[in-house]
């Protein structure tokens, strides 16, 4: 996240690292839940559950866009 406009202590706090960390070794496609986060699950930021869903739906999409366009670098 380079920038934001989000509530100081809630949406904002998604640049924070424990929330940032949540994401590493997760598969997509990831879910938000509001407690006790599993294996491909993300723990919503109490107060900003539309901002942690963003996040990781955009990553998600993201890691689906890399793994395409290394499958046709691979295919090429």
């Amino acid at each position: 996240i380079l920038s934001h406009n989000e509530t100081a202590g809630l949406g904002a706090k998604a640049t924070d690292e424990d929330f940032k960390n949540q994401f590493a070794g997760k598969k997509a496609p990831l879910s938000v839940v509001k407690k006790g986060a599993n294996d491909n699950e993300i723990q919503a930021i109490t107060g900003a559950t539309i901002t942690s869903r963003a996040v990781a739906d955009l990553i998600s999409c993201f890691r689906h866009l890399i793994r395409q366009h290394i499958l046709q670098l691979l295919l090429k």
